[in-house]
């Protein structure tokens, strides 16, 4: 008689044991290692969310559509050798 497994529920923590179960071989063991891995620093996604702010105040201040705030942002960045992020830092006032 086969045993049945138990189905996992969405909101139910997945423990290490479970994973492994269900993984196997060499891809399983490299996923596994992937798996608690974070894919962006939260430098990067605190950067994008600045520059998308900075784009959206760009398009309601000035009235423009969000790819013409976008090159408006990425040409203030080039002219004055900034990244976008201070690009962004400096359309919001955030000057550092």
């Amino acid at each position: 008689m086969a045993k049945k497994r138990r189905k996992l529920r969405y909101e139910d923590p997945v423990t290490k044991l479970e994973r492994s179960a269900r993984l196997g071989g060499i891809a399983g063991r490299r996923l596994l290692g992937r798996v608690g891995r974070p894919t962006r620093s939260a430098h990067d996604v605190e950067s994008d969310a600045l520059v998308e702010q900075a784009i959206g105040l760009l398009v309601d201040a000035r009235g423009l559509s969000v790819d013409d705030a976008r090159n408006l942002l990425i040409q203030d960045a080039a002219d004055h050798g900034l990244t976008m992020r201070e690009a962004a830092e400096r359309a919001l006032g955030h000057e550092s």
